[in-house]
This record gives C-alpha cells, structure tokens and sequence, in this order.
C-alpha cells in the first residue's frame, strides 16, 4: 500500500478526521505573518484551519496526500482565495507555487525518515518563513501501525529545521514542540 493510499484509507475514518491538530495553532501562527499573506499549508488534512486562515485575510494553498482529506464545508469555501491541491509533500514539482509562509502542523512526524530532507528542501524552496507543530512520540495505531514514522526530540527537530531557517522554538509540550522558521539572514 502507498502512502496516498494509506491516508486516503484513513481519511474514511470519521474517528480521525474529528481532530484536526492544525486548526489550534492558528491564532498562534497569525500573530507571525503580514496581513493578506499567501501561505502554503503543507500538509492541510481537513482543510479547517486554512479556513480559519482564509477567514482572517490570507490567500491558501492546501496541500495535502489525500484527495479525500478536505472536510465538506472547507471544499464549499473553494475560490481563488482558498485552493487545493492533491499532492505527495515528497514529490512536489513546480505546481506549487511559492508563498509567503509556510503552515506545517501534525505533518512532519508522518514523512519517512529517508524523505525528510527531501520534504524540508522543497518546503524551504517555497516557503521562506515557516510554522511547524511536530509531535516527537507515537501516534494512534492503524491496523497495527503507528503513523508516525519519525520520531525525534526537540533538539533532533531544532538541528534538522535549523540547516533550512533561522529556527526558533515556541514551545515544547511532552512530545509536542512547536517551531518558527524564517529565512536564513532575516532576524526575528
């Protein structure tokens, strides 16, 4: 089974697609970013907080692996404001356009440990500034699997973004850790 196939399955599932980690960062994230941003959501899964995004002002680029990940009511709110596009963060070409900023929640840990350079670099191509939320510890399981394919510390997380952006963490909750990146030589 595929990755895309894997998260389409999932998506199915009503139980995980309740929680969309992403959605709570958001208020946090604005306080970031430049009114009328464009912003590049990386990773967007139900779409709900690239609504919330679009509702304060930004244009939105959702990406995401799974076709079938966006709620029904963020695919309603589909214009040139809010856009999707079903792509594989680790195959990403030029379709995806640059942005402002990068929004990167409750994704990283789900990438490969091989693909993670692979998916920072071309993350970093688009996104000069960047938001990440990261869980470092395990997820739910799926038939006996666990989500999340890497599993790292904060500081494993500080060093790998930091090759990328001027990092800066937010905050570090358990295994929860969030992260600020902006492009290297732009102080904070």
């Amino acid at each position: 089974m595929t990755e895309k196939e894997k998260y389409e399955c999932i998506w199915n599932l009503p139980g995980y697609r309740r929680y969309s980690p992403g959605e709570n960062h958001v208020e946090t994230f604005l306080k970031f970013i430049s009114p009328n941003s464009i912003i590049n959501d990386y990773g967007c899964g139900t779409g709900r907080a690239s609504l919330k995004m679009k509702k304060a002002g930004h244009k939105v680029l959702m990406i995401d692996i799974a076709s079938n990940a966006l709620d029904e009511e963020v695919k309603q709110a589909l214009d040139n404001q809010l856009k999707f596009v079903c792509k594989d963060l680790r195959n990403m070409n030029f379709d995806v356009p640059s942005s402002d900023w990068g929004y990167c929640c409750d994704v990283m840990e789900h990438i490969p440990p091989d693909d993670i350079n692979k998916v920072l670099k071309a993350i970093k191509l688009r996104s000069p500034n960047i938001y990440f939320s990261i869980a470092g510890g395990p997820s739910a399981k799926w038939k006996g699997m666990d989500l999340h394919l890497t599993q790292r510390t904060q500081a494993w997380w500080e060093r790998k973004l930091s090759q990328y952006w001027n990092i800066e963490t937010l905050s570090s909750s358990g295994t929860n850790y969030c992260f600020v990146g902006r492009s290297h030589g732009i102080s904070n």
